[in-house]
């Protein structure tokens, strides 16, 4: 193909879609994340690669801004995550505040054994970290029940049955035919 696909912007109408319509179009996706650059597992190659996928944020005339990093490192002994941090915010960090929970962009660093991806996600908290079982998924309701209110209902229930003519015995016969 001779065009080139940002994978960030696909992510983003993706998921921009799937919160607007709120339809599940996927049946085993469960989250996106961007790869713009993929790289060795190496500090100085992540190093590198960040600086290149943030290069906007890094520029002269860029505005001061928040922004995040999200580091997960799956089976490689070699690299450390406060590392990683450290030197990858060393550069964000002269310019912009770094902001966890309502950060404007975000880093998004996934190491797994010898190979990482780098992805920048503009609202990462604000699109429920890019995963989509927790944007399909129905809030919890508590039950407001208490439990007199259980046993109210069950007294009640017993009392319709007696003035029906049914009594326990033949309720409970009804119920297992």
């Amino acid at each position: 193909c001779h065009r080139k696909i940002d994978p960030e912007k696909m992510v983003q109408f993706i998921f921009d879609d799937l919160t607007n319509t709120m339809q599940r179009k996927t049946r085993f996706t469960s989250r996106l994340i961007p790869a713009k650059i993929t790289t060795t597992s190496k500090l100085d190659a992540i190093v590198k690669g960040s600086a290149e996928v943030a290069k906007d944020l890094l520029a002269e005339d860029a505005e001061p801004t928040t922004f995040a990093l999200v580091v997960n490192i799956r089976y490689c002994d070699e690299l450390k995550r406060d590392d990683v941090i450290r030197a990858v915010a060393g550069p964000l960090d002269v310019k912009h505040k770094v902001d966890l929970k309502n950060a404007k962009y975000t880093l998004v660093i996934e190491a797994f054994k010898s190979m990482c991806t780098i992805g920048l996600v503009e609202n990462y908290n604000a699109r429920k970290r890019l995963n989509l079982q927790t944007l399909f998924d129905e809030p919890v309701v508590k039950k407001s029940k208490a439990p007199e209110a259980e046993a109210v209902a069950v007294a009640d229930t017993k009392e319709e049955s007696s003035q029906n003519g049914n009594t326990d015995e033949t309720h409970t016969k009804d119920a297992a035919v």
